[in-house]
């Protein structure tokens, strides 16, 4: 049978390793949240430059950018779910 100390020496092992990978993932959340900002920035700004230069460019730098965007979205959710459990 194992002691007490064991058993708590065990459990903050447990919580050390829980709090690492909080931080790990809280981490991730905050490079995709200024991943997105940026992909919208960009989108927005290219949209604005690019209205006269053609449909092509607009694909290119502006919808592109928002597909990115709505991806990263759904990444995002992920993680905070990932988070939240």
């Amino acid at each position: 049978m194992e002691t007490l100390e064991n058993i708590i020496e065990n459990y903050q092992k447990i919580i050390l390793k829980s709090e690492q990978e909080l931080q790990k993932t809280r981490k991730q959340i905050r490079n995709i949240s200024l991943l997105r900002l940026f992909l919208f920035i960009e989108a927005v700004v290219a949209a604005f430059y690019f209205w006269d230069k053609g449909w092509e460019y607009i694909l290119l730098f502006s919808v592109f950018p928002i597909l990115l965007f709505i991806w990263l979205v759904k990444r995002h959710n992920l993680w905070f779910y990932r988070k939240d459990f």
